[in-house]
């Protein structure tokens, strides 16, 4: 029997081929080229709700972003020129205004949308990405934080907690201090470290009304999908599901792929529809299932699309069939990262915490040939 099909409103549009990057630079126009043909050549894209994005406003962007910076960033983009916002990472193009405010405004527009049950969930194909972009700088390609932006305009629109949960393989900095003080909203993410930017440690847990509201399971180079789904179901998605969100937001990155060499991590495609499955699984059950896909990096291109592809098809059907269930334990090293979380975060989540998210965690056997620590 064929599994009902659920609604999922995307936001595409062609200005954000418009951000174009220097040769050889990662963030290229072809990643989401590559992907939107994949959807088309699967069949996916005809099921889908395309969205055309506006530009945000600024009042949007200065509520996750410091005036100044919103100012000096619009002024020196509105030149229409090209360069550089920070070293040598985030770049401009001629077309990079109108991609990076319609990416920021697209995002609102969705969320806002499926937090109000227009559609059951979203999926935000945009560039520039923004999970690096902190409130006051640019960096790691990305102009506007449009997962930020988009929870403060859920917030404003009367969303009393929002959850956030980032697999991009690099750390999400930028979105983790925005939210680092604000008890409304829980950041978890799960990425390789030592990587870019340097984020996103075990004990980094919050500050001041926010402490104990990020989560971070930093993984050590070479982990694979076991080590990815052990993350995820020990420590994030318990947590999500202790703070029953009215939504949850998802910044997905695809370059934790074993095909991606901009990182050393080995997960599979059929580690990311796992991933994707569990994600999903998690907001049916906390917040009916309203859940946004906030497309982040991924630099693969067959990597990347498989992966986007996968989450879609799990929104849409919203399968329980099993996908890819562990045989081996997780590494050392995940357990280690888990537990200094657990541990941090006891205070403050006192019955989750003294339970474990599947009884308390402790010391694993390592697996044959692991032998790197963190």
């Amino acid at each position: 029997m064929n599994s009902p099909k659920h609604s999922i409103a995307t936001v595409f549009d062609p200005v954000f081929l418009q951000h174009v990057a220097p040769i050889s630079h990662p963030e290229r126009p072809d990643r989401l080229a590559a992907v939107v043909q994949h959807l088309q050549e699967t069949g996916i894209w005809d099921r889908l709700k395309i969205l055309k994005p506006r530009p945000a406003t600024y009042e949007e962007l200065k509520a996750a972003h410091d005036p100044l910076y919103v100012d000096r960033t619009l002024d020196r983009l509105s030149l229409r020129r090209t360069g550089y916002l920070d070293m040598g990472d985030t770049f401009f193009s001629p077309g990079t205004k109108d991609a990076a405010l319609a990416a920021a405004g697209g995002s609102v527009d969705l969320a806002l949308a499926v937090y109000a049950g227009e559609y059951e969930s979203g999926a935000a194909l945009v560039r520039p990405p923004g999970h690096h972009a902190d409130r006051d700088t640019a960096m790691g390609f990305c102009v506007f934080n449009n997962t930020a932006v988009a929870a403060h305009a859920l917030l404003r629109a009367g969303a009393q907690r929002v959850a956030i949960l980032d697999f991009d393989v690099h750390h999400g900095n930028g979105t983790q201090d925005i939210f680092y003080a604000d008890p409304r909203v829980l950041y978890v993410s799960i990425h390789q470290s030592p990587l870019y930017p340097g984020t996103g440690a075990a004990d980094e847990i919050g500050v001041g009304d926010g402490l104990g509201m990020t989560a971070n399971v930093p993984l050590a180079p070479y982990c694979d999908d076991v080590d990815w789904l052990t993350g995820l179901e020990r420590l994030l998605l318990p947590l999500i599901r202790a703070f029953s969100p009215g939504i949850l937001l998802v910044g997905a990155g695809y370059d934790a792929h074993h095909l991606d060499t901009i990182s050393t991590q080995q997960v599979t495609d059929a580690g990311y529809a796992a991933i994707a499955q569990r994600i999903v699984a998690c907001a049916d059950a906390v917040c009916g299932g309203k859940i946004v896909m906030m497309l982040e990096g991924g630099y693969h291109l067959e990597g990347l699309s498989s992966g986007v592809a996968s989450f879609l098809r799990q929104l849409e059907s919203r399968s329980d069939d099993p996908v890819l269930k562990p045989t081996v334990e997780a590494r050392h090293s995940t357990i280690a990262a888990i537990n200094t979380a657990l541990t941090r975060l006891q205070p403050f989540w006192p019955d989750f915490a003294n339970r474990g998210p599947h009884g308390q965690l402790g010391p694993l056997e390592a697996r044959p040939g692991d032998d790197y620590f963190l």
